[in-house]
């Protein structure tokens, strides 16, 4: 039987197949890649919003005890360490939800969702201790309490998210 087969049709065929096999691998290869591509994509966008998140912890720490501070004394200017800490917490934090729309992950929806709603109760609060610039018989009494629970609510949901996200 090997008898009737020419050399070129048997040369044809030989290529043939090794083209097929390179074919193949090549094939295996791109969606190895692909694969690849997907994972660095995740870890980029994980490693954003985590920026983003440690940004407006450290920043938002520093201003729940700075607010608290000086809501409870008797000077009417405002500490410069609270505006410093909330021209980096409040960028960061406005940057998060988009960042977090970036990510493929379960319940994004809920996490954005539920950072803008924390992202706007914390602004509210935040333009509410304009009273420090009042007497201290002026301002809303329990201002610095309110504050203090929203930011801490704000850090254990940044913990907790971005936990949830790693």
């Amino acid at each position: 039987m090997l008898s009737r087969i020419s050399v070129s049709t048997l040369l044809k065929s030989v290529i043939a197949v090794l083209g097929a096999a390179i074919v193949v691998m090549l094939a295996l290869s791109a969606r190895d890649s692909w694969a690849r591509l997907n994972a660095a994509d995740r870890i980029s966008g994980v490693a954003n919003v985590s920026g983003y998140m440690f940004t407006a912890m450290n920043s938002l720490r520093v201003d729940r005890s700075a607010t608290g501070r000086n809501l409870l004394n008797d000077r009417t200017t405002i500490d410069p360490i609270l505006n410093t800490s909330r021209d980096k917490e409040m960028p960061a934090l406005n940057s998060l939800p988009a960042a977090l729309a970036a990510v493929d992950f379960s319940d994004r929806d809920q996490a954005i969702a539920y950072f803008n709603t924390r992202i706007k109760r914390l602004t509210d609060l935040q333009e509410r201790t304009a009273a420090i610039a009042q007497p201290k018989s002026a301002r809303p009494a329990g201002l610095g309490d309110e504050f203090f629970k929203e930011g801490t609510a704000m850090m254990d949901a940044l913990d907790m998210w971005g936990s949830r996200l790693v």
